[in-house]
Parts: C-alpha cells; structure tokens; sequence
C-alpha cells in the first residue's frame, strides 16, 4: 500500500487535508469597498454558474456589501459555453451599472472586448474590477484594477508544507494567504450623468 504525500494548493475551502487557501472573503470585500468608496451606486457583479466554493463566496460578499448599503444586487451567471455580449447588453440596458465586480481578471478582459465594440469607455462609462492578477491585467488598456491572489507564495508555501510532510510522515495543517487590492487605471468615480 502507498502512499504518496500531498498538500492541496489555492484550495476553495478548509478540508481534512493538508491545504493552502486564501482569504476570498476578505478579497471580495477589498474589490466592492473600493467601488463603493468611489461612489459607485449601480455595481453589477459578472460570475460563472457553478457551485464552486470561490464562486459562491464571492457572489455572497458582494450580495452583502450591496444589501449592506441599502443597493440592488444584479448578477450575471455566465455559462463557460456561452459568450457574454447578449447578456451584457441586456445589463446596460436594464440596469446601466456603473461598475462590475468580475468574479476572476478573464470575465474582466471579455468585458473589455465587448465594450470596446459597444463604445463603452472604460473607467469613464463603466468601472471594471477582477480577481486574480494576472499577466495580462497590465496588457489592456486602461490596465485593470484587480485583487491579487499570491500565486508565488501559495507556490512556495506548498514546496514547504510538502517538503515537511515527507520528512516527518505527519499532517502539516491549513495555511491561508490575504488577497491584496491592486488599484490600476480601470476604475474610476461615476460620472455625473451617470
């Protein structure tokens, strides 16, 4: 009988194994505190359906912070499938939000696309904050603000948190790491006629 040693990095959620986490709360709340703060009244949150951990507590967090200050929560579920123009043009045209709150920096970058076709200047017309911080996040123009998971840290930690394992054939425990707000150019105070 083997067994091989193992810790689960950037998991969604406290298991009985030994794992590496963040604090997606604390993210999600960094990202609409921040659109709040600008004074944005109509934030719209863009996520996938699925039932994933990080998906479910992100949409929660904003649902929160909105219901909080007294906002309409309006969220699109996006199917992997699906594009998401149709169901954009229907946001702005029932909604008119003057940000989103992506669920993860690839929403953020379809969003991009889409509004570049529709005209929508971003931060002008339209705020857009993602999760993730990726490489790309500084590759579009305005470069997107985001929340950054500390991939290179989970990495490490997940090399130490195995290393150890193997050494002393004992349970290492659950690790988990802050997410940090990066403020780039893609957010902005609404406009007035906004």
């Amino acid at each position: 009988h083997w067994e091989i040693p193992f810790v689960i990095a950037n998991s969604a959620e406290n298991s009985d194994y030994d794992s590496i986490m963040c604090d997606d709360e604390n993210g999600a709340a960094q990202a609409i505190k921040f659109l709040l703060e600008l004074g944005h009244k109509r934030i719209a949150h863009i996520s996938y359906e699925s039932i994933h951990k990080s998906v479910v507590i992100r949409r929660n967090i904003y649902k929160k912070y909105m219901t909080k200050n007294a906002l309409k929560p309006k969220i699109i579920l996006k199917r992997r499938d699906k594009a998401l123009e149709a169901d954009f043009i229907k946001l702005i045209k029932d909604y008119r939000p003057t940000a989103i709150f992506a669920y993860h920096d690839n929403i953020a970058w379809e969003l991009y696309f889409i509004c570049a076709s529709l005209g929508i200047r971003i931060p002008d017309d339209l705020s857009i904050i993602g999760i993730n911080d990726c490489e790309n996040d500084l590759e579009v123009i305005p470069a997107l603000s985001t929340v950054r998971i500390p991939f290179k840290k989970i990495g490490e930690k997940a090399v130490e948190m195995l290393d150890k394992k193997i050494k002393t054939k004992q349970r290492v425990k659950t690790v988990s790491f802050a997410e940090e707000l990066i403020i780039r150019k893609s957010c902005a105070a609404p406009s007035p006629q906004n």
